[in-house]
């Protein structure tokens, strides 16, 4: 990576010293993201989406009844809607992170950790080696035989869109997430629980009341 990137997770203490100390990485999958209601952010309904088309007010939709398939189909005009298409391509696992990119120009300048984000738990981890993060990551999917991609997550206004959706494209509106995104391909439905070693040596762990800024000097100092 030529520019710096910090990386955060917000979550209770304990799952936060197990991630630091052992390099435990939780990673739930797709679909228990998708099946979340809650009020902080955590769920995404469209994470196992594939494919969304929009319905405009010149829409029509022909209907009938599907237990009596030779009756006549029914007309129907929509004022807006949208399709959508789940397909077997979005089956996996994800480990999710609050990032913060900046290069040279950025040193010195004060980034806002969003409310929002806190809200997920009473600590936060912040690595501050992401390179040497991402690669004891890498290693450690090699000797498991697992198959990853990671990276930034996009986002779009899905309200009026229509095209194809990737696991690495969120809706606008979960933008302040800046989501830097671990995606394990996983045929079978499961959690997945990794273990890459400490990482006490690149992390820091604070309590989120305390955090409300933060400033990047050089690639060693964070405050």
């Amino acid at each position: 990576m030529t520019e710096f990137l910090a990386l955060f997770k917000f979550s209770e203490k304990r799952h936060l010293l197990a991630l630091q100390k052992e390099g435990h990485l939780h990673c739930e999958t797709l679909q228990y993201f998708s099946d979340i209601e809650d009020t902080i952010g955590r769920g995404d309904s469209l994470e196992t989406v594939t494919d969304l088309y929009y319905l405009d007010e010149n829409t029509i939709v022909n209907i009938k009844n599907v237990g009596d398939p030779d009756s006549e189909y029914k007309r129907i005009k929509i004022n807006s809607g949208q399709l959508i298409n789940r397909g077997e391509t979005n089956i996996g696992n994800i480990f999710c992170l609050y990032s913060i990119r900046l290069h040279k120009f950025h040193l010195g300048k004060e980034f806002t950790i969003p409310v929002e984000c806190k809200s997920l738990g009473d600590h936060y981890l912040i690595i501050k080696d992401a390179n040497e993060f991402l690669t004891r990551v890498k290693n450690k999917l090699t000797e498991l035989k697992l198959d990853a991609r990671y990276g930034y997550i996009q986002y779009k206004d899905f309200l009026t869109y229509t095209g194809k959706k990737t696991i690495f494209e969120k809706d606008i509106k979960l933008s302040y997430q800046n989501e830097f995104r671990l995606f394990i391909h996983n045929s079978e439905n499961k959690v997945l629980d990794i273990k890459i070693g400490s990482i006490e040596d690149i992390s820091s762990i604070g309590i989120c009341e305390e955090l409300t800024t933060v400033n990047f000097f050089d690639n060693n100092n964070i405050s």
